[in-house]
């Protein structure tokens, strides 16, 4: 696990250093300052990503990954404002720069590989494709291959929200699930939490596309294949619900009858 991510890390310096060199339009260019801010950043971001690329001992592994994670966000969020910043640049720089974001990003945890990537690294990359949606984003490439693109407005918002469940609740969820639901206290946060997660396998499927329940349960409950199994049958159960729900509402009223029908004469 250690060393695939720090193999990642090795990629996303390398690609730091050459968004650098793409970036170094000179000082005359209007788009300069308001680059300079996010390339320091990202500059701060990769010298601690290469602190912490020494081996490291069993006891610290937990600490580097969260590490990781939280240098990821910051890089995601980053990447973002650069996004925002390369609306200035001239045709040739802004393919160049685009490009460059389009593979950071992707690198820094694409929703395609949502097991990989932290919740607010989700987060901010859906808030890209929310952005890139309502027109205020001018980079057409920079998230034209994560999946969201593709779907709608109103899912990608649902998908955001769902997206926003912590680790705490699925570790909540799995402790509670274990004492056995005692307490009528203990079975109302259980359910909160279950209710997260089953937003969260929703917010999976609109965004992968796919129906494999057992699979998106799976990721949520990697080490427990009980409750990865349960979880999938009431996403399944509950999936089915909705869609009887939107069948009945689509079906037509029948018309009151004509008042002339009604009575005799």
């Amino acid at each position: 696990m250690i060393q695939r991510l720090l193999l990642r890390d090795l990629r996303l310096l390398e690609s730091v250093t050459y968004l650098n060199r793409v970036c170094a339009i000179g000082s005359e260019s209007p788009v300069a300052p308001a680059l300079a801010d996010e390339l320091s950043l990202l500059q701060r971001i990769t010298d601690e990503l290469l602190a912490g690329l020494r081996p490291l001992g069993t006891k610290e592994h937990t600490r580097q990954l969260k590490a990781h994670d939280r240098l990821r966000c910051r890089m995601a969020g980053c990447l973002f404002k650069l996004a925002e910043a390369f609306r200035e640049v001239p045709d040739a720089g802004y393919r160049a720069a685009a490009a460059v974001v389009k593979r950071l990003l992707k690198q820094c945890g694409s929703t395609k590989k949502l097991s990989e990537c932290s919740m607010s690294t989700r987060s901010v990359l859906l808030n890209a494709v929310l952005q890139r949606y309502r027109g205020e984003d001018a980079i057409a490439g920079a998230v034209q291959q994560l999946p969201g693109a593709r779907i709608s407005m109103e899912a990608l918002e649902e998908a955001q929200h769902a997206f926003l469940v912590t680790q705490e609740d699925r570790l909540r969820y799995q402790a509670n699930s274990k004492r056995g639901y005692t307490g009528a206290q203990k079975r109302a946060e259980a359910a909160r939490c279950l209710n997260n997660l089953l937003d969260l396998i929703d917010a999976q499927v609109l965004l992968t596309g796919s129906d494999d329940w057992k699979t998106l349960a799976r990721r949520l409950h990697s080490t427990n294949k009980r409750m990865a199994h349960n979880l999938a049958i009431r996403a399944g159960k509950r999936r089915a619900r909705k869609a009887k729900a939107a069948t009945k509402a689509i079906v037509p009223q029948a018309a009151p009858a004509p008042e002339a029908a009604r009575t005799d004469a």
